[in-house]
């Protein structure tokens, strides 16, 4: 081959990479809108707290089935590089990344009405969590970090905060974990070419 025809051949599994990515990123952006939504419904039912958990841990795996589901497709039976699979996971994360983003803006933005917070104010606010607050230091400790605010007023402050601010949050937490789950969705997927 020539240097040519390797650099569009290059070009052209970057593109195949991206489209699939794109289409992958949808699943996996699906899958993280699911589990914020799980992780509000569990602040008023602790059983969610738990769904919530093990839909978080899942989501690398989910990544790696996406980017298996992807080598099968375009790579049957021949080789398939860990730079091809790292790169397929990671763009699917950051799309996903994007698609979270959107739900979550569109979730406080429009349907929210301060339900988060009001949840989080009632938990705060029950009597054995005062005395756990209390007796842990707790109280003591986020005095001291805010500048003598109590733990409501904290919440009160976290109402204030926009919702893009809390959607590139979620952005953010999928930017700085796509690497990590990029190289375990590479790993995972190597195909060594057979002897």
């Amino acid at each position: 081959m020539t240097p040519e025809e390797i650099r569009q051949m290059r070009q052209i599994n970057f593109k195949q990479t991206n489209a699939f990515a794109m289409q992958n990123g949808m699943i996996q952006g699906a899958y993280s809108i699911l589990t914020l939504s799980v992780f509000v419904a569990g602040l008023s039912t602790p059983l969610l707290s738990y769904v919530h958990l093990i839909l978080l841990l899942n989501f690398p795996i989910l990544a790696c089935f996406l980017t298996a589901r992807f080598r099968r497709e375009v790579s049957p039976h021949f080789t398939f590089s860990f730079s091809r699979g790292f790169s397929h996971t990671l763009l699917t994360v950051l799309y996903a990344g994007l698609w979270a983003g959107v739900g979550t803006f569109v979730y406080i933005a429009f349907f929210d009405n301060g339900h988060i917070f009001d949840l989080y104010q009632a938990q705060v606010s029950r009597p054995e969590m005062v005395q756990v607050l209390e007796t842990s230091g707790m109280n003591r400790q986020i005095a001291d970090a805010t500048g003598g605010k109590t733990i409501v007023q904290l919440i009160d402050e976290l109402r204030t905060i926009s919702s893009g601010t809390y959607a590139a949050l979620i952005v953010y937490f999928h930017l700085l974990s796509s690497p990590l789950i990029a190289i375990l969705g590479g790993v995972v997927n190597i195909r060594r070419p057979r002897r």
